[in-house]
């Protein structure tokens, strides 16, 4: 209860400007990590085209063409100009990467609801959503956050 706590506490006070995205999380609608913004070196960092959340072969990577995550159709596609469930990027907290980043971690109903329910900034190319930043944009920025 008290990491959900955090987390939505979390999601309110999620930001999209350039000066906050150092250590910032991304995570899909459904609860799964997508990856983090710190750095073009960093293993979780989604601006590292070798790591498991830059590369384009990855099933949790936005940038792999052919995931449910960025696809131009997947409804959880930060690439899908309609979809209305693109991640979210959350602010930096260590506890936080350490939950989601954990072995044991899996999304569950309470997370869901509160990425749903946080009106948090989204990853996406949808220009109809509030806070979207596009996912390429993001990713530059990432590589040097």
């Amino acid at each position: 209860m008290k990491r959900l706590l955090c987390l939505a506490l979390l999601l309110v006070t999620a930001t999209a400007s350039a000066g906050s995205l150092r250590g910032a999380l991304i995570v899909a609608s459904d609860g799964t990590f997508l990856g983090t913004c710190d750095g073009k070196y960093s293993a979780t960092s989604i601006a590292n085209d070798y790591g498991k959340y830059g590369n384009a072969y990855s099933a949790t990577s936005m940038f792999n063409t052919y995931s449910q995550y960025g696809s131009d159709y997947g409804s959880l596609s930060a690439f899908n100009d309609y979809s209305s469930s693109a991640p979210y990027l959350l602010g930096a907290d260590a506890s936080l990467l350490k939950m989601f980043t954990s072995f044991s971690y899996r999304p569950t109903p309470g997370i869901v609801k509160a990425l749903r329910s946080s009106g948090g900034a989204r990853v996406s190319t949808n220009r109809a959503l509030a806070k979207a930043i596009d996912p390429n944009v993001l990713r530059v920025a990432c590589e040097n956050p």
